[in-house]
């Protein structure tokens, strides 16, 4: 797991005429996340704090696996059986994960869900999958058989089981939409960190 640091501006807290805020550790997402903002003013300071894990709850309920309302949750109960509707930011997530994986060859892949949940069910077992159940799991995992149709902004499965996880590209996302919500508040922030993956590659 590593520690990403987004930088708007290189200033220090004890800038002359800065105020610098910090929200602490809140729980989101599954992990921790702390922002520390620079800014003229106290008040801009813990706005733009506030503003920033707005967005980290909102990309949290699209897109968390956990949460069993969330949008993909839906979507892995039910793009088997019928498309399924889902918001623009979870849609362009969705595409934005294709790419990548046409162009790591797969090494990047969000269908990775039935494979992550074998291989922790083994891990409480304290064993490891055998090659039938890995060869049956692996059937249910690849980015060619998640189905996108822009016009309807809607997902398919083309395989029955399959799962997403986008573990390794939402939090990723979410740090851009925190970067811009402190920028319209034209906020620096030294720190704005999250325990990530180094497979959060969204540019």
């Amino acid at each position: 797991m590593v520690l990403l640091v987004v930088h708007n501006r290189d200033v220090s807290p004890s800038s002359k005429g800065r105020i610098s805020a910090d929200s602490g550790h809140r729980l989101v997402m599954g992990t921790f996340a702390r922002v520390v903002a620079v800014a003229a003013d106290t008040q801009t300071a813990e706005k733009s704090i506030e503003a920033a894990f707005e967005q980290l709850t909102i990309v949290d309920k699209l897109m968390s696996d956990y949460k069993a309302d969330s949008e993909i949750s839906k979507v892995n109960r039910d793009a088997f059986w019928n498309p399924v509707v889902v918001s623009e930011s979870t849609f362009g997530v969705l595409q934005r994960s294709i790419e990548l994986s046409e162009l790591s060859d797969g090494a990047f892949d969000i269908t990775i869900g039935p494979l992550v949940d074998l291989w922790r069910k083994a891990a409480d077992a304290n064993t490891v999958p055998t090659d039938d159940q890995l060869t049956k799991t692996r059937a249910k995992v690849g980015y060619e058989k998640l189905i996108l149709d822009s016009d309807e902004r809607s997902v398919r499965f083309a395989v029955d089981g399959m799962r997403l996880d986008l573990g390794g590209i939402a939090k990723g996302y979410v740090l851009s939409c925190c970067h811009f919500s402190l920028n319209v508040y034209s906020c620096h922030f030294p720190r704005l960190k999250l325990p990530v993956f180094l497979s959060h590659l969204f540019a």
